[in-house]
């Protein structure tokens, strides 16, 4: 069985280079349609019996082959990577149609309120978004996938945070708390930049690229001199295979319900960045709690000395 996705990424590495020719290219290891649906039933969790049965009590008109299995040693003389093992391909199809066929429970995340709703069953409604954002995104993390990523950015010297959209307003905030405990953010906001500074950045530094689609060009070109120069990238993107993921060393998947274009304000990539790169921050904050609340202490008397306000509440 050969994941179309898997295949696609190859394509995409092999159309880069001159390399032209015939290939076989297909998922790894080899399975019988028996086994390939005992296999699917399996990693569904549902107890199903199949039934083997012979080719021959199927005829067709054309002839098929015993064995079927292509050989792969060009592709691999060629320096290409072989394509994952099919087993780990379905998984991975698997679990992104199960995510793409739940739903939140009442609301269009892309489509959240009509002409007819009120201002206040607007508000509502908005409210019960951003909860059940919230709610999806924390599914979505898990906790070796966040360690990594914590475990990264604490060892960098510098974090550089790349995002062509709206989310990059949502990133200075990062910046601007991990800057009162002494890291060093840098916030870009030019995807075409990035791959003159994956090419001549410092190798003890890391990157962020917020990107929902995972699919742009400029940001992909950047993204494989980072994967050529081994530094390590945190990809915030949507669930589901896209071909950031398959470069970046780490993946944090933000709330996947909304369709590029079809949406009304982009509320779940909005609302689920900030929460990660809050969990993040905090995450960062909690490796030395102590020297980190000095520092934020340290440094709010330095430079907000003089912020007052007459509100008992904030004072």
């Amino acid at each position: 069985p050969t994941y179309t996705f898997d295949l696609a990424v190859l394509l995409v590495d092999m159309i880069e280079t001159e390399k032209y020719g015939f290939y076989h290219a297909t998922n790894e290891g080899l399975c019988s349609w028996y086994d390939f649906a005992v296999e699917i039933f399996r990693q569904a969790g549902m107890d199903v019996k199949v039934t083997p049965v012979s080719s021959d009590e199927f005829p067709a008109k054309a002839k098929r082959p015993f064995n079927s299995r292509m050989s792969k040693e060009k592709l691999i003389a060629n320096g290409f990577s072989k394509l994952p093992a099919w087993e780990d391909a379905l998984g991975r199809y698997l679990k992104e149609i199960e995510y793409t066929e739940s739903h939140f429970q009442d609301l269009d995340p892309n489509h959240p309120f009509d002409d007819q709703d009120k201002n206040t069953v607007i508000a509502n409604k908005i409210g019960q978004l951003y909860h059940e954002i919230v709610d999806d995104t924390l599914k979505l993390i898990g906790h070796d996938d966040l360690q990594n990523a914590i475990n990264c950015l604490n060892r960098s010297d510098i974090i550089y945070v790349y995002s062509a959209g709206v989310q990059g307003d949502v990133a200075q905030t990062f910046k601007d708390k991990m800057l009162k405990i002494g890291k060093n953010v840098v916030l870009e906001t030019k995807m075409n930049e990035l791959y003159y500074r994956a090419s001549y950045c410092s190798l003890n530094c890391s990157f962020i690229i917020l990107s929902y689609s995972g699919e742009i060009e400029t940001e992909l070109r950047g993204v494989k001199k980072l994967k050529e120069r081994h530094i390590p990238l945190l990809a915030i993107t949507s669930y589901g295979d896209n071909t950031l993921s398959q470069y970046a060393d780490y993946v944090l998947h933000v709330s996947t319900r909304e369709k590029l274009k079809d949406n009304l304000g982009d509320f779940a990539m909005n609302i689920s960045t900030m929460l990660i790169l809050d969990i993040l921050y905090v995450s960062i904050f909690n490796t030395d709690y102590l020297k980190h609340v000095e520092r934020r202490r340290s440094s709010s008397q330095g430079f907000d000395l003089f912020r007052t306000s007459k509100n008992p509440n904030i004072k």
